[in-house]
């Protein structure tokens, strides 16, 4: 992937528009070919409920789509190597499926939403994105959109929706509303050149290079290997606000926000379940630094490990203190792409999968709802992309929502009971981590359920006999 990577340096297809992709959409692109059955999509729908105004919505989705460019983009090849194309004459207009006549509507378009998002996508003749609304009852609405990864991160997905409900809210209000400040494609395109070929990039890449260094190559709670899946296998939970009120009150206690005491507690967990000491998470990062690149479509997401030692004598002071250290620096190199960070020890081709070596921390904290005027809205994430091993997501959909704490799993290296297990003994100790006090042991903390503690005291029985040489054994039978 080295050279795929490099091929988009040096190489003008300007002519009728078209141009390469970066180095991010490289990453997808590639990583597609590698496997095609498995979409690299990201999905999610909004349930919309009260009277939404259809046609008003799909005008400014529209002119939303025209804004960012991302749902304008079509495909090519020549030579083997990609181009891409902002083409206004696609069609961006929203679809519209009923389905309230179904005898279960909302069964239903799940069925047909989770048939769509893992279908295979051919990038060259296939739209890479679709946009639906489906009809499940006469004031419910849910707004579903897939688009590949190769087009459009979750980061930008989010800020379209934004911006769609705040065309639509001042669309009713009869109101101009506030004018796009979104970069256009090949403007980020280009500012991702730029940073290739800039001082940052080197000093990016000289920093990956010694965090890399003696990596672990495999962080897993399962010892097998398995090509990934476009769906996992859930097990979910919403914290209470008991709960949510005993998170707030640690992360004060600890100095760190939220998801940093999710993060150290997940490494403990895998530290104390493999009895590894060196643990490795994947934490997605947005690949955006600038305002500007914030309010934009266009992919630029990026996956950066955490790596975090797990002493026998850690406090969780000291794996907090670890994680918020290790995320300040992943941060700040956050543009050097995961392609390159694994390539560069060689770890891609040692594991074979297309992310890191640790299970994924996806972390969805949206600062508020996605707001129309008159509509109450849920957001519900169907998948962020293919399943190698496990996503730890937490995500929240507005400020005073709940938390949600969930573990999506390779169904081929989880099953049922399995998942559950793991997600329940984590939790476990995520909560005795939310008590605890910063100078508590790690090992300290309990994990096991209930009915696996009488497991830890062993097997009762008779005292076993005093150790005896083997030369003892056979005088004493020759004896006899």
């Amino acid at each position: 992937m080295t050279h795929g990577l490099s091929a988009a340096r040096g190489i003008d297809m300007r002519q009728d528009g078209e141009f390469p992709l970066s180095p991010a959409q490289l990453g997808m692109w590639y990583a597609q070919q590698l496997d095609p059955s498995v979409p690299l999509n990201e999905a999610q729908y909004i349930e919309m409920r009260g009277r939404l105004d259809v046609d008003t919505l799909i005008e400014v989705a529209h002119r939303a789509a025209l804004e960012t460019e991302s749902a304008l983009l079509r495909f090519g090849e020549r030579d083997s190597r990609p181009y891409q194309v902002v083409d206004p004459s696609l069609d961006t207009t929203l679809s519209y499926l009923d389905l309230s006549d179904s005898a279960d509507p909302d069964a239903e378009a799940m069925r047909w939403m989770r048939a769509d998002l893992s279908a295979p996508v051919d990038l060259l003749h296939d739209r890479p994105g679709m946009s639906v609304l489906i009809r499940v009852a006469p004031d419910r609405v849910l707004w579903y959109s897939r688009v590949h990864h190769v087009v459009v991160d979750g980061f930008a997905t989010v800020t379209g929706l934004y911006r769609v409900a705040e065309l639509y809210n001042a669309a009713l209000a009869g109101e101009e509303p506030k004018p796009s400040s979104a970069a256009g494609l090949r403007e980020i395109h280009d500012a991702e050149m730029s940073y290739r070929e800039s001082s940052r990039f080197t000093a990016d890449a000289e920093y990956w290079e010694q965090r890399m260094a003696d990596m672990p190559q495999r962080c897993s709670l399962v010892s097998g290997a398995a090509p990934a899946h476009a769906l996992g296998r859930e097990h979910r939970h919403q914290l209470s606000d008991e709960m949510k009120s005993r998170l707030d009150a640690a992360a004060t206690r600890f100095g760190v926000g939220a998801p940093a005491l999710a993060m150290a507690a997940l490494a403990v967990y895998y530290a104390q379940a493999t009895g590894a000491h060196d643990v490795v998470l994947s934490l997605p990062v947005s690949g955006r630094t600038t305002a500007k690149l914030r309010r934009s479509g266009g992919m630029l997401a990026n996956v950066v490990p955490l790596r975090v030692t797990v002493g026998e004598r850690s406090t969780l002071a000291e794996i907090v203190d670890a994680i918020r250290i290790e995320v300040s620096g992943a941060l700040r190199h956050q543009r050097y792409r995961h392609e390159e960070i694994r390539q560069s020890t060689g770890e891609a081709e040692a594991t074979g999968g297309r992310g890191l070596v640790g299970p994924v921390v996806n972390i969805m904290l949206f600062p508020g709802e996605v707001q129309f005027t008159g509509i109450e809205t849920s957001l519900h994430v169907l998948t962020s992309g293919p399943i190698e091993d496990l996503f730890v997501n937490i995500y929240q959909h507005g400020a005073q929502a709940p938390v949600h704490l969930d573990f999506t799993a390779n169904p081929d290296l989880y099953d049922e009971e399995a998942l559950a297990r793991h997600h329940l003994r984590f939790l476990k100790l995520f909560e005795g981590l939310l008590d605890a006090e910063p100078g508590t042991p790690v090992r300290d903390i309990e994990y096991f359920l209930d009915d696996e503690l009488p497991l830890r005291a062993g097997v009762r029985g008779p005292m076993p006999p005093a150790p005896r040489l083997l030369s003892d054994v056979l005088d004493e039978g020759l004896r006899a």
